[in-house]
C-alpha cells in the first residue's frame, strides 16, 4: 500500500507538471508582437554593399579631385568626364550601377551623411568637388537601394564622402600635366592643430587648366572625314555670314554689287550640296573646357563630455568654366523684280 500510494502522489505531480506547461504556452501564444519602422540609419546588416576606399587608396592614386577619386571603384559607373563634370550648367554626379532609364539622380551623394546643395547654374547635381580631397578619411560607397531610410534618391545606392575628424601637422601635394596647347596644374594642402579633446584644421585646393579646342589637333580639327570613312560636317552656314537671295522665276536678280549678293544675271560659281560646303565649323568647337577651381574648408571638433560633442565645419567653393561656342550664321532675305534695285531684309 506504501508503493501504491507513492505511485499516485507520482502521477498527481506529473498531470499539475502537464497543466502549468499548457499554462505557460498560452500565454507566449496570446503576447502582442508590435512591427516598427525607422527612417533612421542604423548598422549596416551583414552581407550588404558597402564598399569603403581608404586613405592608404587616396595617397596611392593621388586623386585631383573626388570625382577622380570614386572613379576607382567598381560600383560606379560614372562621376562624369571632363567635359560633363566642368560643365557651366549642370553637373553629373556619381552614378551607381547605370540604371537603366535612369540618372544620377537615383544616387545619393552626402558628406560626413549630410546632403550637399546642387551645382551648377541649375543646381540640378550634386558636386561633391566642392570638397577638398585633402580634407577626405575615406569613402563608403552603399551599393544597394537605401531608399527606405534616404528616400527616392538613393534607390541605386549612397556615396558617403567622410571627412578627417582631426589634424595635426601640415601637407601639401602639387601636381602637373602639359601637352600640346594644353597644360593642367592642381594643388591641395591641409593644415590642422590637435588637442587633448578635439582639434582644428583647415584643407584647400586650387586646380587650373586651359581650354582646348579641336583646332588644336590636326584630326579634329577635320571637318571632312570621308577619307577616314566618316561623315562630311562641312556647313553652308558659316560664321562670317550666309545670305539667301531669291527671286521671282525669270527676272534678274538686281542685288547689291558685292561676293555675298549675286549680279543681274548672274549664277552660283558653286553647286549648293554638301560636297561643296565651304565651312569647318568644328574648329569652334571645344574639345576641353578651360576651368579653373579653388576651394576650401575649416573644421572644428571638440568633446565636451561622453555625451556631448561640438563640431563646426565650413566650406567655400568657387569654379570658373571657359567654352565658348560656335559663331551663329546668319541667314538673310534679298528682294527685288529686278526694276526697282534690291535691298536687303532688316532681320525683323
Amino acid at each position: 500500500m506504501l508503493m501504491a500510494s507513492g505511485a499516485q502522489a507520482q502521477n498527481s505531480a506529473q498531470s499539475n507538471d502537464k497543466q502549468a506547461a499548457q499554462t505557460s504556452v498560452d500565454e507566449q501564444t496570446a503576447e502582442e508582437i508590435i512591427v516598427t519602422g525607422s527612417r533612421i540609419r542604423g548598422v549596416a546588416p551583414i552581407g550588404s554593399n558597402l564598399v569603403s576606399v581608404g586613405q592608404e587608396t587616396i595617397e596611392k592614386t593621388a586623386p585631383v579631385n573626388l570625382s577622380q577619386l570614386v572613379n576607382t571603384v567598381p560600383s560606379i559607373s560614372t562621376a562624369g568626364s571632363i567635359s560633363q563634370a566642368e560643365n557651366a550648367f549642370s553637373y553629373y554626379s556619381p552614378q551607381i550601377h547605370s540604371l537603366a532609364g535612369s540618372s544620377s539622380n537615383t544616387t545619393l551623394v552626402i558628406v560626413d551623411g549630410l546632403r550637399l546643395p546642387g551645382g551648377g547654374q541649375q543646381f540640378n547635381q550634386t558636386d561633391p568637388n566642392i570638397i577638398p580631397v585633402s580634407a577626405i578619411q575615406r569613402v563608403e560607397v552603399l551599393a544597394d537601394g537605401a531608399s527606405t531610410a534616404y528616400g527616392s534618391d538613393a534607390v541605386a545606392g549612397v556615396v558617403n564622402y567622410i571627412t578627417r575628424r582631426t589634424f595635426d601637422g601640415f601637407e601639401m601635394n602639387v601636381q602637373t600635366g602639359f601637352g600640346k596647347s594644353y597644360r593642367n596644374t592642381a594643388a591641395s594642402f591641409i593644415w590642422g592643430k590637435t588637442w587633448g579633446t578635439g582639434g582644428v584644421y583647415i584643407a584647400g585646393a586650387l586646380s587650373e587648366q586651359n581650354i582646348l579646342f579641336n583646332r588644336d589637333r590636326p584630326f579634329t580639327s577635320l571637318g571632312d572625314y570621308r577619307a577616314f570613312g566618316g561623315s562630311n560636317n562641312l556647313s553652308f552656314t558659316c560664321p562670317n555670314a550666309t545670305i539667301t537671295v531669291q527671286q521671282q522665276a525669270g527676272a534678274p536678280n538686281s542685288g547689291i554689287a558685292n561676293q555675298v549678293f549675286l549680279g543681274p544675271n548672274a549664277t552660283t560659281s558653286v553647286a549648293n550640296i554638301g560636297a561643296n560646303a565651304p565651312c569647318n565649323n568644328s574648329v569652334y568647337s571645344v574639345m576641353v573646357p578651360g576651368q579653373g577651381r579653388g576651394n576650401v574648408m575649416v573644421k572644428v571638433v571638440n568633446d565636451f563630455s561622453d555625451k556631448l560633442t561640438m563640431q563646426f565645419m565650413v566650406n567655400y567653393n568657387r569654379q570658373r568654366t571657359h567654352s565658348p561656342g560656335a559663331p551663329g550664321g546668319i541667314s538673310g532675305l534679298a528682294y527685288g523684280n529686278g526694276a526697282t534695285g534690291g535691298s536687303t531684309n532688316r532681320f525683323p
